[in-house]
């Protein structure tokens, strides 16, 4: 699961949210460049916006008794004869 914006929120749920953060201070700065420019670009202008990885994306706990995949093992399964 992934949020957007990384509010504190999302740090402070659990598990932790990933989420993408915006760059609100450099939105607004590129706003404000391009009100001022007399020949801006036509069509978006792309900014990066970090991914904050955090436990809701991680690999799913292994639980004991609970085969990858969430499934319980085969009966017999690991048996020798």
């Amino acid at each position: 699961m992934v949020c957007f914006d990384d509010s504190d929120l999302a740090a402070w749920l659990r598990p932790q949210l990933t989420s993408i953060a915006l760059p609100h201070f450099e939105l607004g700065r590129r706003a404000v460049e391009l009100l001022l420019t007399q020949d801006a670009p036509a069509g978006p202008l792309p900014l990066p916006m970090p991914l904050r990885e955090r436990c809701s994306v991680a690999a799913p706990a292994v639980r004991a008794g609970v085969a990858a995949g969430g499934r319980p093992p085969e009966v017999g399964a690991g048996t020798t004869r």
